[in-house]
């Protein structure tokens, strides 16, 4: 029973990080308007030890009942872009390694085909902090080469949340949830947070930094679960 139940905490947390991968990596996003299909250009990172990761292509204006034919990456070596009609409005980018790529694709509605290409970048990842200490422990080993990590702990707990951002980065916040909260809380640096006791609940940090030279944004965040 034990054994099923971290699995299905696992299971969990993988799609809370995809969630907020989606949140970090996606463009800024235009109103939408009664207009044609279309798609922006896309800027997104690769993290080599993250297997999770999967950015998200917004096709702003999805027609109703559409359709995506003729989908095409100009360089598989750098993403593979793949499109599920349960979200018919995305197509999922699986990044391999940095460079650039041009997706390609037919939105198909009624009997109307409209054509569309996104430029995609595919920046390296940097680790933005030098510092990732919850309570005593740092874990900003654990963050090379991912921006997310997993850690167990046990008990009613109290941990102080202690980040320091790495040269050439600014830390602009931080912000916290859990299984009860319906939203994220912004707390300041060097805030005490409570984990619950109970077993299966979950604690999620998130820390947002800024690259001081190139303005790149980059999030860091940590699950915490209950044994």
């Amino acid at each position: 029973m034990k054994k099923k139940c971290n699995k299905k905490i696992r299971m969990i947390a993988a799609m809370i990080a995809l969630a907020m991968i989606v949140q970090v990596f996606s463009p800024v996003l235009t109103a939408k308007a009664a207009d044609d299909p279309c798609v922006d250009n896309f800027t997104g990172v690769y993290e080599p030890k993250n297997k999770s990761q999967t950015n998200w292509l917004y096709i702003q204006n999805f027609p109703k009942n559409a359709r995506v034919k003729n989908l095409k990456s100009s360089n598989t070596k750098v993403l593979k872009a793949s499109w599920n009609k349960k979200d018919p409005e995305f197509i999922v980018l699986k990044f391999k390694k940095t460079g650039k790529a041009t997706v390609s694709f037919d939105v198909v509605y009624g009997n109307r085909t409209k054509s569309l290409k996104s430029k995609v970048t595919v920046n390296k990842y940097q680790r933005p902090c030098s510092s990732y200490k919850i309570g005593k422990k740092n874990y900003a080993s654990k963050l090379k080469g991912t921006s997310y990590y997993m850690a167990p702990y046990k008990g009613n707990q109290k941990y102080k949340i202690s980040i320091k951002p790495a040269k050439g980065w600014k830390l602009q916040e931080i912000n916290y949830s859990n299984n009860k909260m319906n939203k994220n809380k912004k707390i300041k640096n060097n805030t005490t947070i409570k984990c619950s006791g109970k077993k299966n609940s979950y604690t999620w940090i998130e820390a947002w930094f800024e690259n001081k030279k190139t303005g790149q944004i980059q999030l860091v965040y940590m699950t915490l679960y209950r044994k």
